[in-house]
């Protein structure tokens, strides 16, 4: 069992082990029960419970893994979640936001190696390898089979049916009617499904 990179991952929406070995405080004194870390350059704020440790960080813009979300218990909606009890802060899409929290920008989510780890084994029965820090990945492989973690958030596309004419269209928003479509990507335009 290992953490690699698919051939359709994108670089710079890749999963990554990090050691992190000190947190510092919010910037807002109020704030008491959340702390900050520096990944890569990118600001991370998390709960006050995070003790120095593995990580894997997800960076925003990034997409988690339905299943991964549902064993970790990180979905807003209980009843996604394997226990209902507890709520996390991820959306249905399990999109990684860049969100500003009193003030501060968090720009990415950490969570625990034991999650991962503990995510694994319960789906395959194997323990990753070898985790070390410093790897980048977005999907686990066994045996020639792999599974992704995590991979570029692409919003879905709204598609209208022409008038009469019965083709399929992109919806345009306003004020873009005129952009050339090859001078100009989108986000989403430029990924692989």
């Amino acid at each position: 069992m290992e953490l690699i990179k698919s051939k359709r991952a994108s670089e710079n929406y890749l999963s990554k082990i990090v050691n992190i070995t000190n947190f510092r405080k919010h910037n807002d004194p109020e704030v008491t029960r959340l702390k900050c870390c520096t990944i890569d350059g990118f600001n991370i704020i998390t709960g006050i419970d995070a003790q120095p440790g593995l990580y894997v960080y997800f960076p925003a813009l990034s997409c988690i893994n339905g299943d991964f979300l549902r064993f970790a218990n990180l979905y807003r909606h209980k009843e996604l979640n394997n226990d209902p009890e507890q709520s996390g802060m991820f959306d249905d899409n399990g999109r990684v936001k860049a969100i500003k929290l009193r003030g501060e920008l968090s720009e990415g989510f950490i969570l625990p190696i034991v999650i991962l780890q503990n995510y694994v084994i319960s789906v395959t029965n194997h323990e990753i390898n070898e985790i070390k820090e410093g790897i980048e990945f977005d999907s686990v492989s066994h045996g020639g089979k792999e599974f992704w973690i995590s991979k570029k958030y692409v919003a879905k596309r709204q598609i209208s049916r022409g008038g009469s004419t019965g083709r399929i269209s992109k919806k345009v928003p306003k004020g873009l009617d005129k952009v050339i479509d090859t001078q100009f990507r989108f986000h989403y335009d430029r990924c692989v499904a």
